[in-house]
């Protein structure tokens, strides 16, 4: 354990020396650690700056390693691109001990949303999420991609309104294309069906 939060303090300092400064922890998934960041960079007008979610892909010598999450993510979106409804992928990084991707930043998860509200969301705004989440599975559905890991937590709020789609690091490509999974879901979805459960 101790040896794992070195291998994360080193690469939270090696992507700062990029100009990726970390923020809060999003969370700990099936895939990797992910937390929310700001990526500075100068240009010729002065600094952009851009929020992101960094997911952090521990490196391993096996064949689980996570540059075949990361390469599948990469497929993934390259057959959904301009998908209004799957968050965005802006980079790829190399580190000593972790891949790094970095990737558009919801408000919020549907699932923290419905926590945050116990006695239920209005029926109308449950319907235009549900509605997001449904165009946001047909474009990924389109691109012949099976999600994999369908669930509130997946699901993000934008400041917009608009619900996008994310974490496919365990989707598969169906009609005999190449898949990098040997599993058809995150360890959560495989042990037991788990309804994505809004109350209204």
């Amino acid at each position: 354990m101790q040896l794992q939060e070195e291998m994360l303090e080193h690469s939270t300092r090696a992507l700062q020396d990029q100009g990726i400064l970390r923020g809060s922890t999003l969370g700990c998934g099936a895939q990797g650690q992910v937390f929310a960041a700001e990526r500075i960079r100068k240009v010729a007008s002065g600094q952009h700056r851009l929020a992101c979610a960094v997911k952090l892909h521990l490196k391993v010598a096996d064949d689980h390693d996570p540059i075949k999450n990361i390469l599948r993510e990469l497929g993934v979106l390259s057959l959904s691109a301009n998908a209004p409804h799957v968050v965005t992928l802006f980079d790829i990084l190399e580190l000593k001990y972790h891949f790094a991707t970095l990737w558009e930043l919801g408000e919020q998860s549907l699932q923290d949303l419905s926590d945050r509200n116990p006695n239920g969301l209005p029926r109308e705004e449950c319907l235009k999420y549900f509605e997001d989440v449904s165009r946001g599975l047909r474009e990924i559905h389109g691109a012949g991609i099976v999600h994999g890991d369908v669930k509130p937590a997946n699901m993000l709020l934008f400041g917009n309104g608009v619900v996008k789609i994310g974490d496919l690091g365990v989707s598969r490509i169906q009609e005999g294309k190449t898949t990098l999974t040997s599993h058809g879901g995150s360890p959560e979805c495989v042990n037991r069906f788990e309804t994505p459960t809004i109350r209204i």
